[in-house]
């Protein structure tokens, strides 16, 4: 009962992982580390040279965008933020998500202003930007019908998260309400005790058993198939079109299948 816990804990879902920048600049400052080393948080350990575009990938998905005010401003708007998410496998489209604490009313408006700018952007694509109803809340939906972009915008007082995942704005509410929230999970608690908000890291990262054992259940095997079938999918499609090129043969799917 000692423990103190941040406010934004008790807003996350206990199956999800936890990064915690505790101020907006730690956040920046993890998001051009993204940048440099290929948004890979196992390379933030090793340092490897390899690059993968990941961070900008999923920021595009979100319909987010980093931009001047959010260097000048970002401490203004924003007392706490963290990324949390059901699974990690950024190149194949995770169901992640990043948690604001806002201070004030400027951060809703700057996200409603970058979802307005990302359905201008992907406008030939067919994006569409509508209110939706989840767990018994309003909830904008920005969607292209490939889903490259895909982008949830839950707003719960002062805590707004942009997100891939329906599924995460679900637990979300609930968490929110007190129903298996991060913050009630003895594990993080005792976690918390090691290593207590006071010491101000610049990044706290908390993987709960339930997030390890929700990546075991059929239900997200069967979609971990179902990503990892359509991403060879696509690339076998770009080899056929490499392939029919070199040829001269057709490029569209009807010839090459004809071709073999």
């Amino acid at each position: 009962a000692a423990v103190a816990i941040e406010e934004i804990a008790k807003h996350v879902p206990a199956e999800c992982f936890y990064i915690r920048f505790g101020r907006f600049n730690n956040y920046l400052w993890f998001d051009n580390f993204q940048e440099e080393y290929g948004g890979d948080l196992s390379s933030m350990v090793t340092l490897r040279a390899f690059q993968v575009p990941m961070a900008e990938r999923g920021e595009k998905q979100l319909g987010l965008e980093k931009n001047a005010l959010a260097d000048l401003f970002g401490e203004a708007a924003i007392v706490d933020v963290a990324l949390i998410g059901r699974d990690t496998f950024l190149e194949e489209g995770a169901a992640i998500g990043i948690l604001f604490q806002a201070r004030n009313e400027l951060l809703d408006n700057d996200l409603r202003q970058q979802q307005k700018r990302a359905q201008a952007a992907f406008a030939e694509r067919g994006a569409k930007l509508e209110k939706v109803k989840i767990a018994g809340h309003d909830v904008e939906f920005l969607s292209t019908p490939d889903n490259r972009l895909r982008s949830f915008h839950a707003a719960d007082g002062p805590f707004h998260l942009v997100t891939t995942s329906r599924a995460i704005v679900e637990r979300f509410y609930q968490a929110g309400a007190g129903e298996r929230s991060l913050a009630d999970s003895a594990e993080f608690l005792s976690a918390r005790a090691k290593f207590p908000g006071e010491r101000k890291d610049t990044v706290f990262a908390f993987f709960s058993p339930q997030f390890f054992e929700g990546l075991l259940t059929p239900q997200y095997q069967v979609e971990l198939h179902r990503r990892m079938y359509s991403i060879i999918d696509m690339e076998l499609f770009q080899m056929a079109q490499l392939a029919a090129r070199n040829e001269r043969l057709p490029e569209d799917v009807d010839s090459l299948i004809a071709a073999g």
